[in-house]
């Protein structure tokens, strides 16, 4: 791992085959009003013209973007693949359907500073369907304050990836992304609420989700396929109970109807 940089935003953004997306995505990590930062495009094998526009971004922006191929091996691996190389004090993962709004990392670094036993910082998600206005509430629970992610989480993953900032250290005593071809993001939200990481709310928009027509890269279509399945709910529920979330709470009633069904 490289050696850490104060201050310093890395944002991690895996992409596969979604060439206008993932320069979007880039771009809005670039209008950021907080310096420094640096984007580090983790490629999982696309086999279009992906390369092309994640080459020609890091042309345009030496010394800021930084973009890096891997053959297929899902979005966990490349999203590992981008934290190996990642030298901030913070970290930022980033769909490439998604977009960060300008002042994300000036409130969110703000507020970490500001609440030094915190590990995470989340606010509000705007969700943007296609070829609709963006909706006015908060995407999902994303408008009210929790201190932990769980015990909720075993209901609903209730922000979206694009949502927190975390502290480095945090990210580091996580470990390594998962292999899980769906919910791998989930699996890991899972295990950053297992060390009992305190949050802390930024009442604003900071990001905005996407809905579109394309196949979203960490979607849930697979999950007729057992292994990953089992796997995944297995996982979260030793995570759950690593946090100290009690059997008969009714997050864990809700947990264990479901996974019977």
């Amino acid at each position: 791992m490289p050696e850490i940089v104060s201050n310093l935003v890395s944002t991690i953004i895996p992409v596969h085959n979604r060439p206008v997306m993932v320069r979007e995505a880039v771009e809005s990590v670039l209008a950021q009003t907080y310096r420094p930062i640096e984007v580090i495009v983790a490629d999982d094998g696309s086999t279009d013209e992906t390369p092309d526009v994640g080459r020609a971004l890091e042309r345009e922006c030496p010394g800021v973007v930084r973009y890096v191929w891997n053959p297929k091996r899902g979005a966990g691996p490349a999203r590992e693949s981008g934290r190996q190389l990642a030298r901030g004090e913070f970290i930022q993962h980033l769909d490439s359907d998604d977009r960060l709004l300008p002042d994300k990392f000036a409130v969110q670094v703000k507020a970490l500073r500001d609440n030094p036993s915190c590990g995470a910082a989340y606010g509000f998600i705007r969700f943007c369907p296609e070829d609709e206005p963006p909706r006015v509430a908060p995407f999902k629970l994303t408008g009210e304050t929790r201190d932990y992610l769980f015990p909720r989480l075993l209901i609903d993953r209730w922000w979206n990836t694009t949502c927190p900032l975390f502290r480095r250290s945090v990210c580091d005593a996580v470990g390594p992304w998962t292999d899980l071809q769906y919910s791998q993001d989930w699996e890991y939200d899972a295990r950053v609420g297992s060390l009992g990481t305190r949050l802390t709310h930024t009442r604003a928009f900071v990001c905005e989700q996407r809905q579109h027509s394309a196949k979203r890269q960490t979607g849930h279509g697979g999950w007729l396929e057992a292994p990953d399945r089992v796997r995944f709910f297995s996982l979260l529920c030793a995570h759950a109970t690593k946090a100290g979330v009690p059997t008969n709470c009714p997050e864990m009633r809700h947990f264990s109807r479901w996974v019977f069904a």
